[in-house]
């Protein structure tokens, strides 16, 4: 019986309406059965069902049924099971189901997780532990790699884990790493925007962002390289902590007038320069076209 349920949690939580709604619609049944036994995490069900208002959900949209998915994230015995479903909701390329679901997450972290830093840390270790076995299949890793941009956007990490626990946000980063391998378009400029999320970290997780997410500037690929700049120029905007203030005029020049679209030659002197501003020794990426994968 635990095996069904996990199962249906893990589809209650995926992108697809209809299985999404069928799933959950099962889940209530079970949970509110006469004739079945009691089974794994019933109270826990029930009372987050109870809490729901069921009778009024609309099982098909998701912006009633995403409240009640990260409901359910607060049971640990659901929780990994929920999240591989989740991967393909917050990283599908459906904008009415990321924005759904993004929401959801986003008031799940309001009301739950931040008040609770173990609930934050156990969140952390299940959506590394999800994206280990995520990304070993093709189909899922881009959804895996928009997840983590998703959930760091999010702010969840913010204030707490990046300073208590900055070794999870290092495993989740180092988790993604081989994609920068990649010539797949989306996948890294995917890979490129959670290392942009991640510069609002606090030390030793913001350099460390820093440093994988500045060769990307060298990249074969023009739009890659432009894109990377953008989101630096942003980021440095944004989060004073990035680079030093009697730097950051300067780079913020690079970034804005080298033509990185144009000249591979010139964004790797770019680059070098923004290094010796930053003291941050990096190398241009030597990735060539027929390593394509």
């Amino acid at each position: 019986m635990e095996v069904v349920v996990k199962s249906l949690a893990r589809l209650f939580a995926e992108a697809i309406p209809d299985i999404r709604s069928r799933a959950g619609q099962n889940l209530l049944q079970l949970c509110k059965s006469s004739v079945m036994p009691d089974f794994f995490c019933k109270p826990d069900l029930l009372r987050v069902f109870n809490r729901s208002s069921t009778s009024t959900v609309s099982w098909l949209s998701g912006a009633s049924t995403f409240p009640i998915v990260m409901d359910l994230l607060s049971i640990p015995g659901l929780q990994r099971s929920m999240m591989f479903g989740l991967i393909s909701s917050l990283g599908s390329l459906t904008q009415s189901t990321v924005r759904e679901s993004n929401t959801a997450l986003r008031k799940y972290y309001r009301d739950v997780l931040s008040k609770d830093v173990t609930a934050v840390k156990s969140f952390a270790i299940s959506l590394r532990d999800t994206l280990q076995n995520a990304i070993k299949e093709e189909r899922l890793l881009l959804p895996a790699l928009n997840t983590l941009m998703q959930v760091f956007a999010a702010g969840i990490f913010c204030g707490n884990l990046d300073e208590q626990e900055p070794q999870l946000l290092i495993d989740l980063l180092d988790t993604v790493q081989h994609v920068r391998r990649s010539q797949g378009a989306l996948k890294v400029t995917a890979l490129v925007e959670i290392y942009s999320e991640a510069l609002q970290f606090s030390e030793p997780v913001r350099g460390l962002a820093l440093q994988r997410m500045l060769p990307f500037l060298t990249h074969v690929f023009p739009r890659i390289r432009t894109f990377t700049a953008t989101k630096l120029h942003e980021s440095i905007m944004t989060y004073d902590e990035i680079v030093p203030a009697e730097a950051s005029e300067a780079v913020s020049d690079i970034l804005n007038e080298t033509e990185w679209g144009f000249s591979l030659e010139k964004s790797q002197v770019a680059l070098a320069e923004i290094g010796q501003l930053l003291h941050i020794q990096v190398k241009s990426m030597l990735l060539k076209p027929k390593q394509a994968k």
